[in-house]
């Protein structure tokens, strides 16, 4: 696998219409979230998912998570309880990941074939902006190789993605994180999967299922 990766700053004056080019003919690229760095593609490319699964080394069996611009691209896709909608401002401004049930049609390599999908709305400046360019929720998966540590460091991601993936946006070295929360609003009551930056505390709401 040898791309001719295009590395762009995160100040390059058009590094949103760049990035959207490269998702609307199917790229890969590698671009900062609120948490880490992620590998992502348009939800919808069959073949730029498979191509993820490559240049990670992933195993099929792994789901991925993905990103949203907001409630209204949430409810195109999945089917969203009123628990979420109750608490809609923690998972807006939160590093929050919630297990849904998939609505609208995406590739089963997604969901490695459960329709349980786990989804955010990212609060990186840099997504948030590339959503007023897009209508298309992108996977968002840690850029680093399966099973391995995750990197904060762009010139540690540019080594290790440089010819493998269309477009690395260099946002420099991100701050250590933990990671989203993952709750899977699936059960009842629902579950927390993952403890990541926002602790187990500050998400009672959703996880007493009353709310």
């Amino acid at each position: 696998m040898h791309k001719n990766t295009k590395i762009i700053t995160i100040n390059d004056n058009n590094i949103y219409r760049n990035t959207s080019e490269v998702l609307k003919k199917g790229g890969v690229i590698i671009y900062p979230t609120e948490t880490l760095y992620g590998i992502g593609s348009y939800a919808t490319d069959t073949n730029a998912i498979n191509e993820i699964f490559k240049v990670k080394e992933r195993a099929r069996g792994k789901p991925f998570i993905l990103l949203v611009s907001d409630l209204a691209m949430l409810e195109k896709y999945f089917i969203v309880p009123q628990i979420v909608m109750n608490n809609a401002d923690k998972f807006i401004q939160d590093p929050v990941t919630i297990i849904f049930d998939q609505k609208g049609e995406l590739p089963g390599e997604i969901s490695a074939g459960t329709d349980k999908i786990g989804v955010r709305i990212s609060t990186n400046p840099f997504v948030k902006e590339l959503f007023t360019y897009i209508d298309t929720p992108i996977v968002s998966t840690s850029a680093n190789m399966s099973g391995e540590e995750n990197t904060y460091s762009s010139e540690q991601i540019i080594k290790l993605f440089d010819n493998k993936v269309d477009l690395i946006i260099d946002s420099g070295n991100l701050p250590h994180s933990n990671g989203s929360s993952i709750i899977d609003i699936t059960s009842t009551p629902p579950r927390l999967l993952r403890e990541g930056d926002i602790k187990k505390e500050d998400l009672k709401e959703f996880l007493s299922g009353n709310s």
